[in-house]
């Protein structure tokens, strides 16, 4: 809920809970709240109580109680649900933990780390995303093919385009159709 470009948290009802006070808000998804203040994000409760200081310039909802922040001296970390940092990413910019691998770019390449922040499969290709069930979506050159967990091609690259596996399936895009 906002006002005057403030945010506050309500209940079901509509009864606000803490008072506007908050310039951005993560999604209200877990029990610790990205929050927004005085220009830096860090955590809050339901009630509006201060979890993880106010300390980053970014900062996600938890995943695998793990959750990405920007640090003030503008790297990506991942921080754990008592605010320590658990590892530092080794690239320029990275995504979510998704599997037990973090996506990231280095140079212009996307590449992946497990979560102690060990690169394990080299940024080499054009574009890439999460793993889901086990596999990741990669584009190298113009063509689009799934890894697996070791680096090698489990699809090799012949797609337009190819979306996460879900369920065993996933979209994809050849000169055929999806």
């Amino acid at each position: 809920m906002s006002k005057d470009s403030l945010w506050g948290i309500c209940d079901t009802n509509g009864y606000l809970l803490t008072g506007y006070q908050w310039e951005a808000m993560g999604e209200i998804i877990d029990e610790l709240i990205p929050a927004k203040k005085d220009g830096l994000w860090g955590y809050i409760s339901a009630t509006g109580e201060v979890k993880i200081p106010y300390q980053y310039q970014k900062a996600e909802n938890f995943n695998d109680d793990l959750a990405r922040v920007l640090t003030v001296e503008g790297k990506y970390a991942y921080i754990n649900r008592n605010g320590d940092i658990e590892l530092s990413s080794p690239f320029e910019y990275s995504f979510a933990p998704s599997e037990g691998f973090i996506c990231g770019v280095m140079n212009g390449r996307y590449g992946y780390c497990d979560t102690e922040g060990n690169i394990v499969i080299m940024p080499q290709f054009d574009m890439g995303f999460d793993f889901s069930d086990g596999l990741a979506a990669v584009k190298f050159g113009e063509k689009w093919g799934y890894i697996n967990g070791d680096g090698a091609y489990a699809v090799t690259p012949t797609y337009n385009y190819a979306s996460d596996f879900s369920g065993g399936f996933a979209v994809c895009s050849a000169s055929s159709g999806y």
